[in-house]
């Protein structure tokens, strides 16, 4: 592991749109000794660009995409919009503690992060059908704010999924409703059987390569539920992912190589023993040239960068990250 955090600390490095890490190991060592380099000056490779595009771009309402050098803003994607601020959250929560003056968001835009998710809050509130899936990931940016102040709103979230969980989507929606659910209201015997039931239904599963969506967010969703049932489909999920990524030729559409890298961190995360770093480094690899310099997203094949897609990868990181918080301190 140790060596697969290095390996994406040199990736990264190159990747940000400021080159952090790049420019220190210029300046001041060789970048093949990068072992030598802080763990400050690691964790600034991993989140400096998205801070500084988060910081410069984030004004009234989180952006959606940049299209021709045009940032695009559309209220009406709940899902990818309310996911994506909970991405920024988490990789706040995560490493802003470290050094508040290096790392940190400013603070009028976690002030506009909240007031967007007050928005989102009084349209669920009017017509909770229409924000199904988007409610859990808007829960979970609640309960990032004030487990105290949201909490109603959060027990209602929660109440009403699980009274829905048989009907949801299961490529996408399933199995973000399942992570959500295990992090803020886990009902052991409910979430017990979801997994029976996907275990039976992914055994059938004839390899495809739309399956990563799918096992993305089962993997995220075990990685938060530790149980001997999380454990039977951690070891399916591993077999399925290996199966779908023997159909890659690695020149798929960005947002599918990014899904995979997550999943993979993932499943890393939830077991440092299996044998995914290649296929890990390989995803690297393939991503740092869809990296966008001048904005620090990762772009589609038509130059187009969606916010969600660079949630993704950072959320792999963070996975590679905490796996290695005790060797690097």
């Amino acid at each position: 592991m140790r060596k697969l955090y290095l390996f994406f600390c040199i990736a990264f490095g190159l990747m940000l749109s400021n080159f952090y890490l790049y420019k220190m190991a210029v300046k001041t060592k060789s970048i093949s000794d990068l072992d030598s380099f802080s763990h400050d000056e690691r964790v600034l490779c991993l989140i400096g660009g998205i801070k500084d595009f988060v910081n410069q771009y984030y004004k009234d309402f989180i952006p959606y995409a940049i299209k021709k050098n045009h940032v695009v803003i559309d209220k009406t994607e709940y899902v990818r919009n309310i996911a994506t601020m909970y991405d920024i959250m988490q990789l706040q929560l995560h490493f802003y503690a470290r050094e508040k003056s290096v790392y940190g968001i400013n603070s009028n835009v976690l002030n506009k992060i909240n007031e967007n998710a007050d928005w989102y809050l009084s349209i669920y509130k009017k017509n909770p059908s229409s924000m199904r899936q988007a409610s859990a990931f808007l829960a979970l940016l609640l309960r990032t704010f004030s487990n105290v102040k949201y909490e109603n709103d959060i027990k209602q979230i929660t109440e009403t999924l699980y009274q829905q969980i048989d009907e949801l989507e299961p490529q996408f929606e399933l199995g973000e409703v399942l992570m959500a659910l295990s992090i803020l209201d886990p009902k052991k015997d409910l979430l017990n059987d979801q997994i029976n039931k996907i275990i039976k239904n992914i055994e059938k599963n004839v390899p495809s390569l739309d399956d990563i969506f799918q096992y993305n967010w089962l993997s995220k969703f075990i990685l938060v539920y530790h149980n001997d049932h999380s454990r039977r489909i951690f070891t399916i999920l591993c077999e399925k992912v290996r199966n779908v990524l023997r159909l890659f030729t690695y020149e798929e559409e960005t947002n599918y190589l990014a899904v995979a890298f997550e999943c993979l961190a993932s499943l890393l995360l939830y077991d440092k023993s299996i044998d995914v770093v290649d296929l890990i480094e390989n995803l690297t690899e393939k991503l740092i040239k869809r990296q966008n310099h001048t904005y620090g997203l990762f772009e589609f094949k038509n130059g187009d960068m969606r916010f969600d897609i660079t949630g993704h990868i950072i959320n792999g990181f963070v996975c590679l990250d905490k796996g290695n918080l005790k060797s690097l301190h």
